[in-house]
């Protein structure tokens, strides 16, 4: 089965190192974005098979980088996992129910809780 990639995008370079050894340790690709104004331009040219998303970053949020996924045909379908340290219930309702967010994992986190997560969105797209 080929690598299955993964863009992780978060303003935490040394959070973006941790998620690159926790993935490749269970057998995921990671491509790591810390700028949230180019996850548009990077999905397009990476065609990640998912993307985990923190929610609260500096530049553009989660929030504004997963509608401008969901605005274009070439990146819209791709899953995406919410990952963040806090969020309110109204919060996590937008991300999921408006958004189209697949999941939500609140830091810190289990290896596996994350894997089960990217695992599942992964299965709702084949």
């Amino acid at each position: 089965m080929p690598a299955r990639f993964i863009l992780v995008v978060d303003d935490d370079v040394d959070f973006l190192e941790e998620m690159s050894e926790l993935l490749r340790a269970y057998g995921f690709e990671p491509v790591v974005v810390n700028d949230s104004t180019a996850v548009q331009e990077i999905a397009k040219l990476v065609k990640p098979d998912a993307i985990l998303l923190d929610v609260k970053m500096s530049g553009m949020t989660g929030f504004q980088v997963k509608d401008r996924l969901n605005q274009d045909l070439e990146t819209m379908r791709i899953p995406v996992i919410a990952v963040t340290g806090s969020y309110s219930g109204k919060e996590r309702r937008y991300l999921m129910n408006t958004l189209g967010v697949g999941a939500c994992v609140m830091k810190p986190f289990a290896p596996r809780e994350l894997v089960d997560a990217i695992e599942s969105a992964l299965a709702g797209v084949e």
